[in-house]
């Protein structure tokens, strides 16, 4: 797949039935739930018809992201983000399954983002329904294969989703100087991002990737009263969960949090507020999955 994306690739999709996808997966990735997926969701919608899209930029340690320009039948086009997926892989195609999972949780639509959330410093109409701090699919796509494309691009399926805005940046580059300027008020991206954390333990995930690429903050001066935090990244998330493993996860963002410049005495009570102790009968938390300590290490 590294080698099958690159800038000025035009590819036409085609939607996939989400119901199908799941069914089709349901025997080989038993462990995983299906119950959110929710039937021809994805087929059906009106939204989801035959689209063009033009690879802008290509990203990601992988390289299986990509900024596109999306556009479909006679509207305006406008720019996306896109994730790739090689289903010959079987670790990537668990990873789809997964993801597909959380992203149609009909739940937690009411805080998923759309392009237009942050388009002013006027709140949404919408805002009160709670903060928009989790992406929004736009839909599953396969590669409608023409003569000039790869034809190893047959067994890729593509999420398209909401493109978060360039004032938003991942954790690691978010200025030194822009934290200083807020000084104490800076601790209310910690606070909003344990809430949103909390709000995928509530609704029954584990986020299973707390690493600094997942935590996108606002460093924009016009909105940055507000501490508008977004969460990314779900290939790992996982409805197997407990106590002891939200707890465990909610450790590590503070530990993510104070690597990256945030002072411990001022964030430690915030979250010591918000999970407010440890598991019964544990001193510390219980260990995490391998592949997620594997996640978080990388962060270290």
């Amino acid at each position: 797949m590294n080698s099958l994306l690159s800038v000025g690739l035009e590819l036409a999709l085609r939607p996939l039935d989400a119901q199908v996808y799941a069914q089709n997966n349901h025997q080989k990735q038993r462990p995983f739930e299906l119950d959110t997926i929710q039937g021809d969701q994805l087929a059906h919608d009106e939204r989801n018809r035959d689209v063009n899209v033009i690879i802008d930029s290509v990203l990601g340690h992988g390289r299986r992201c990509a900024l596109v320009r999306f556009q479909q039948n006679a509207s305006e086009p406008r720019r996306v983000f896109a994730k790739f997926f090689w289903q010959q892989t079987s670790s990537q195609s668990r990873r789809l399954h997964q993801e597909l999972n959380f992203l149609l949780d009909k739940r937690l639509d009411r805080f998923r983002m759309n392009h237009a959330t942050y388009s002013s410093r006027e709140p949404s109409s919408d805002d009160e329904n709670g903060p928009k701090c989790l992406p929004k699919l736009l839909g599953l796509y396969a590669i409608d294969c023409q003569s000039d494309t790869d034809p190893r691009l047959q067994r890729a399926c593509i999420l398209l989703l909401e493109l978060v805005p360039p004032t938003f940046q991942p954790i690691h580059h978010i200025d030194a100087a822009f934290l200083a300027r807020l000084g104490s008020l800076s601790v209310n991206f910690f606070s909003n991002t344990c809430f949103a954390l909390k709000l995928l333990h509530q609704h029954g995930y584990l986020h299973g990737d707390v690493s600094r690429g997942n935590f996108l903050l606002s460093s924009n001066d016009d909105i940055s009263s507000q501490f508008h935090v977004i969460l990314v990244d779900f290939e790992r998330s996982s409805s197997i969960t407990n106590e002891a493993t939200q707890y465990g996860e909610a450790t590590c963002l503070l530990n993510l949090f104070i690597q990256y410049g945030f002072r411990r005495e001022a964030i430690e009570p915030i979250f010591r507020a918000e999970f407010p102790r440890e598991p019964v009968g544990q001193s510390n938390p219980a260990p995490l999955p391998r592949v997620y300590r594997q996640s978080v290490n990388q962060t270290r």
